[in-house]
């Protein structure tokens, strides 16, 4: 592999990932800048171990989690390399080359008095990215010194850092951007949907308990403001209604979700009703024969 023109001397990149062979190799040659690439590998049961090992400098196996975990935290937490900065990725980022020239200056310059740098971000849900969007994040803070960030245990809130030293870059042109590209098609969404909003119900009733219901009703009431008062999503032409019902997936499933593990315990249970109806069989038969 050609080593890259652009090279860091502070950042590392950091990223968890699982069973992600299908494109763990086009977003790991985006990142062979920086000075470190440390990957996460979580069990996985593809090409992804090999494929890390091939474009990383640092390779950790951990069990599987949704998330950071706290194999995670302790890894970088006792970190003694040389990089200043993390910037913490997924597998559904790619970056330009544009903006890695500009994240490059300020950091290895040491002029800039920033702890967090938010990136300008592309998103795409679904093929779409569209300032409506009720995605349309316009920075992703991810780019933190290595004395200030910290990692918690909540899905989809796990980054966070502990300073008010934060430098949001503007694009400067279209070339200028994060990308993150998520829910490919509607099978993948509904599959990590129903995945993370089963986690997120379990730790909404540890952290919520008996308010659960009042969190779930204001949660969706914000979304709503979101869509049809900030972002207005239903202006969009082309895709409108279909971005509206694909975010409104989420709360809807993590509602079900937290019903449901709330309320189990006093549902009926299938195995037994199957029990119930092939005793009534049994019966039935014993009751033929003896006649």
């Amino acid at each position: 592999m050609t080593a890259p023109k652009l090279s860091s001397k502070t950042i590392a990149v950091v990223l968890g990932v699982y069973n992600e062979g299908h494109r763990l190799e086009q977003v790991l040659l985006c990142f062979q800048w920086a000075r470190e690439i440390i990957v996460f590998v979580k069990k996985s049961t593809d090409s992804t171990l090999s494929i890390a090992q091939k474009y990383s400098t640092r390779v950790v196996q951990i069990p599987y989690t949704d998330g950071h975990s706290d194999e995670v935290q302790e890894y970088l937490a006792n970190y003694r390399g040389e990089c200043t900065w993390f910037l913490f990725v997924t597998a559904s980022s790619l970056i330009t080359p544009t903006l890695v020239k500009r994240i490059i200056e300020i950091t290895d310059s040491g002029d800039s008095q920033a702890e967090v740098i938010g990136l300008p971000l592309k998103m795409y849900v679904l093929g779409i990215h569209h300032r409506r969007s009720p995605w349309g994040e316009i920075y992703k803070r991810v780019l933190v010194k290595r004395n200030v960030w910290k990692l918690g245990p909540l899905l989809h809130k796990e980054l966070s850092y502990e300073s008010s030293k934060i430098l949001d870059l503007k694009p400067i042109n279209e070339n200028d951007f994060l990308y993150h590209l998520t829910n490919e098609t509607p099978a993948d969404m509904i599959s990590r949907v129903t995945r993370y909003t089963y986690i997120e119900a379990k730790q909404l009733l540890i952290g919520k308990g008996k308010h659960v219901g009042l969190y779930h009703i204001y949660d969706f009431l914000k979304l709503l403001v979101l869509i049809f008062f900030r972002r207005k999503t239903f202006l969009i032409r082309q895709g409108g209604l279909f971005l509206i019902l694909s975010f409104l997936l989420y709360p809807m499933l993590k509602y079900i979700q937290t019903w449901y593990l709330k309320n189990q315990d006093h549902l009926e249970s299938y195995p037994s009703i199957r029990a119930q109806i092939a005793k009534q069989w049994s019966d039935e038969v014993r009751t033929k024969h003896s006649n």
